[in-house]
């Protein structure tokens, strides 16, 4: 009984196999690339959502307390929401 490394040496491919199988690698690494990309834009859209759930605590604190409290951590936040948008306008 051979084992596959032996079949797989004793095995001649035509052009057109080698051509086809050469394609489909082609076509999964570009379908890698594609979900890769995809994987950092919901990583980008995700960090720029959490950015404005802790902007919107900061400023729902800040009204509730008529401009007393976290006025410097609203602030914070706000720049951090206007980094996310400007990195995401970029892309």
């Amino acid at each position: 009984m051979q084992t596959n490394h032996e079949i797989t040496a004793t095995t001649h491919y035509s052009d057109a196999t080698k051509r086809f199988l050469l394609a489909a690698k082609r076509a999964e690494i570009t379908v890698l690339e594609q979900l890769s990309s995809n994987c950092r834009i919901v990583i980008s859209v995700r960090n720029m959502v959490h950015a404005l759930q802790r902007e919107r605590g900061a400023t729902n604190i800040y009204l509730a307390s008529k401009g007393d409290r976290f006025a410097g951590q609203r602030a914070t936040h706000i720049e951090a929401c206007l980094l996310y948008t400007s990195d995401a306008a970029d892309e």
